[in-house]
């Protein structure tokens, strides 16, 4: 009887054993599972910065377009205005020049 109950109490010890040592797996299981959500939280933060930067980099694209666009629309303004005044100024010139050549080539003929 005696061998038969020292055989069961190796047998509960090592029962044990295995025991305890599927419980340090779990535990180590439970820290790397525990590191991986540390990391990715980490990468969600950074992606969410990141997102925000585009975002904002989008926002401002925006404002730039609508700025330009109407800057482009006064330049157009500005483009037709000044072909007006080269006209009107070719027309004065013209009308100076022939007001001058006029009476020179008149005496010239005379």
């Amino acid at each position: 009887m005696v061998p038969q109950t020292h055989q069961s109490l190796r047998n509960a010890v090592a029962d044990l054993q295995d025991k305890y040592r599927d419980i340090l797996r779990l535990e180590q299981s439970v820290a790397e599972l525990h590191q991986m959500f540390v990391e990715l939280a980490f990468l969600v933060d950074q992606q969410g910065e990141l997102l925000d930067q585009i975002q904002y980099n989008v926002t401002n694209a925006k404002d730039y377009t609508a700025q330009a666009e109407k800057e482009l629309l006064q330049a157009r303004k500005n483009q037709q205005s000044a072909k007006k005044r080269m006209c009107w100024l070719s027309v004065c010139i013209l009308v100076l020049v022939i007001i001058i050549l006029v009476p020179v080539i008149l005496n010239i003929v005379k």
